[in-house]
């Protein structure tokens, strides 16, 4: 991941593409230059779990893909990396772009 990633991916979109949902493909394409906030990784990992994946395999497959997981804290609460408009995979996906 680069020190400014390009894309934000939302719980929604990363769901989609380890599900093999509709806009996989669109979140897929853009791995590469991605992070996720800690909050939308935690939420992410909890339906994960909740749904029997193991965790243990999650936390390494998620390090192997090279994804940036930016922290949350009272002075960065949007969670999102410093100067950087966020635009959701998912959304892109949606609406087929």
């Amino acid at each position: 991941m680069s020190a400014s990633p390009a894309w934000v991916l939302d719980a929604s979109a990363l769901l989609a593409l380890l599900n093999a949902e509709s806009g996989a493909d669109v979140v897929e394409e853009h791995l590469d230059a991605a992070a996720i906030s800690a909050v939308n990784w935690c939420e992410t990992y909890g339906k994960l779990r909740q749904a029997g994946v193991d965790g243990d395999a999650l936390v390494t497959g998620f390090a192997e893909a090279g994804i940036g997981i930016w922290p949350f804290d009272a002075e960065d609460p949007d969670g999102f990396p410093p100067g950087l408009e966020p635009e959701t995979i998912i959304r892109e996906a949606r609406d087929g772009r």
